[in-house]
């Protein structure tokens, strides 16, 4: 079976191990990434050391990869995704292939936490391997939102999450990231429910939230990047959940 009819789980720098003998014989690998999540010079300098060439294609949405990935025969060898419902969901259908984990060298040093994460998504830590770990947030202008609320109204999801609060900022401008499972469980833990439940009930009541605060975002979209912008501004703040 060629390498191509399954699919290597999540990320570059340990993935590429696990996949050496069969880009050996190809010399080439095929990897779909996000944007920005790699060195300038990391393909350059694979492909110096090892003389594989990569066939790198960038997404903006995890739902994009998802769908490619289910179509079947994506043509990728390695591919980001996340540690979510999702992964899970592409492991039972049979998209990716088992990991050789003799052949990851560094495979001992993961922290054994973010393992153990991935595993009530990945049992047994069988198809992915972690990237990268971090945490949601949220960025705005100091002084722009200073012209519109007051100090004590600063308060992390408030900001987003609040319709008195975000209604305010609406006319400097509110953009949101293209995931929808981003968003759904920051309402949850905006609204004190359980991050984990995704009962019908619960799905409900962050879609009633939701659309409270729907008519003051201006878009949502994960390649338009609004802090590109915002960083060449004067005060750029940030939260992180």
């Amino acid at each position: 079976m060629k390498l191509r009819q399954k699919t290597l789980a999540v990320l570059l720098p340990l993935m590429l191990a696990a996949t050496t003998a069969q880009a050996e014989t190809e010399k080439s690998v095929s990897f779909y990434n996000w944007n920005d999540y790699i060195a300038d010079d990391t393909l350059t300098g694979f492909t110096q050391n090892s003389g594989i060439k990569v066939q790198y294609d960038l997404f903006d949405s995890v739902d994009t990869v998802e769908t490619k990935l289910l179509t079947g025969r994506s043509g990728y060898d390695l591919v980001m995704t996340d540690a979510s419902r999702r992964l899970k969901r592409q492991i039972k259908a049979g998209v990716f292939q088992k990991l050789d984990k003799d052949q990851i060298a560094n495979y001992s040093n993961i922290d054994p936490q973010v393992l153990n994460w991935i595993s009530s998504f990945d049992q047994g830590n069988a198809y992915a391997v972690p990237y990268m770990w971090g945490t949601t947030g949220l960025g705005y202008n100091r002084d722009e939102l200073g012209k519109r609320l007051p100090t004590n109204a600063k308060t992390g999801w408030e900001l987003l999450l609040n319709p008195d609060i975000v209604s305010k900022l609406a006319d400097c401008g509110v953009a949101v990231l293209d995931d929808v499972e981003e968003l759904y469980v920051a309402t949850l833990l905006y609204l004190g429910k359980d991050v984990q439940d995704f009962s019908k009930a619960n799905l409900k009541l962050v879609e009633q939230h939701l659309k409270k605060i729907r008519p003051y975002i201006r878009y949502f979209n994960n390649s338009q990047s609004l802090l590109s912008g915002l960083k060449k501004r004067k005060g750029l703040e940030s939260l992180t959940s």
